[in-house]
């Protein structure tokens, strides 16, 4: 099975494609108590080893890659400026299982297809360069998200907790388990909503 890795722009043939496009229904806001949202951990997390750079950054993505290939799920980072809450992540999520299941998914990535949708892009580039990992840039949020074929086998723990682990290994700190957000959730919604009117 592939693994729902995360990518940068260099690695990204996708990014400038276009697609028919077609005219969105926008899922539903799933509660608390759906099986989804118990699958979804969205946290802050902080970068503490030197400078963002570049070579930080590709470092990050090639081992964000082993591990989410290791592990089947798809970890994506955002900007924290960039995210309205909880719901926009979800939301991006449900439309691009949604876009998954249609085929229509522009990347075939999971994560990617997240990023896309959380930031109302269509090309993955331009996702990237306004919500994605940034030169400069320390402070983000981190979603992982676990494919409904069921938890990856982690032993005794959680994968929360490996997850945890693993982002502790590569240089970051974990800052808050229920982080803060800005923006309008309406308007980061119904960006999310329009991306695949977008041509």
């Amino acid at each position: 099975m592939a693994g729902r890795s995360l990518r940068t722009s260099s690695g990204s043939p996708n990014g400038d494609d276009t697609i028919q496009s077609r005219a969105p229904s926008s899922p539903p806001i799933q509660s608390s108590t759906d099986p989804l949202t118990d699958r979804v951990h969205l946290f802050g997390v902080e970068w503490t080893d030197g400078p963002m750079d570049r070579n930080a950054i590709e470092a990050i993505i090639g081992l964000t890659n082993e591990f989410t290939q290791q592990y089947d799920l798809a970890l994506q980072f955002f900007r924290r400026d960039s995210i309205s809450g909880e719901e926009h992540v979800l939301s991006a999520l449900l439309h691009a299982l949604r876009a998954e299941a249609e085929e229509r998914s522009r990347t075939r990535e999971t994560s990617l297809d997240v990023l896309r949708y959380a930031a109302g892009e269509r090309q993955i580039r331009s996702a990237i360069a306004s919500t994605g990992l940034q030169i400069g840039l320390i402070t983000y949020l981190c979603m992982v998200f676990i494919p409904a074929e069921g938890q990856p086998d982690v032993g005794n723990t959680t994968i929360r907790d490996t997850a945890f682990a693993f982002l502790r290994g590569i240089g970051f700190e974990i800052t808050d388990m229920h982080p803060s957000c800005q923006g309008a959730l309406l308007a980061s919604l119904e960006r999310t909503a329009l991306v695949d009117l977008k041509l």
